[in-house]
Formats: C-alpha cells, structure tokens, sequence
C-alpha cells in the first residue's frame, strides 16, 4: 500500500527511477493509506485503511471532501 504527492523531483537518475516506482506503486495500490493523499486534487480516488485489514473504505475526494 501507498500514498505519493505525485510530484517528480529534478534529481539525479536514480533518485528519479525511485521517485516514478514510488508514484507507480500508489496509483497501483488505488492511494492506499489511513488519510487521504497529500497530493490529492478533485477526482482522486482513495482506500482508507484507517480501520483496520478488514474494514478498507474506498474514498472519492470532490475537491472539498471525501465522499465513501
């Protein structure tokens, strides 16, 4: 599970190549976290797993609010 701001970085290649991985794996992981994404704008979907392995909510975040 991840979470990214999903802001690339100027920096060296291999900083870079983490910094994408990083980006791949929240998009990967529907933006998986107990809060909503740091880098999160209208539109972004989200899974809070603030309650525990078995109680995941997906989220949609309106811009304003997250809507279950």
């Amino acid at each position: 599970m991840a979470q990214h701001d999903y802001v690339i970085s100027n920096q060296s290649f291999p900083n870079t190549r983490s910094d994408i991985n990083n980006v791949l794996s929240a998009i990967n992981s529907s933006n998986s976290g107990s809060s909503r994404p740091s880098g999160a704008v209208a539109g972004t979907i989200w899974l809070d797993t603030s309650g525990g392995v078995t109680a995941h909510i997906l989220k949609f975040y309106d811009g304003g609010a997250d809507i279950t």
